[in-house]
């Protein structure tokens, strides 16, 4: 991740686990759904620019469909 200020930049390296899990459905023989959900965890890390510690927290919900030939 980085942090911008005017002409300054600093970039970070954060280090982070995810975990999620998924479903797929078979609708026809051609055709399926599927949803996926994952949660990112990063850590926090210190940055001089902002003086505060930042990191990023996520989830991630994903919906498709499929098409096989």
């Amino acid at each position: 991740m980085s942090v911008d200020l005017g002409p300054f930049s600093e970039w970070q390296t954060h280090l982070g686990w995810t975990v999620g899990g998924g479903v797929e459905v078979g609708l026809t023989p051609n055709w399926s759904a599927k949803a996926e959900y994952l949660y990112v965890r990063l850590q926090d890390r210190g940055y001089v620019l902002t003086g505060v510690q930042n990191g990023l927290q996520s989830n991630v919900f994903r919906l498709g469909v499929n098409y096989r030939f």
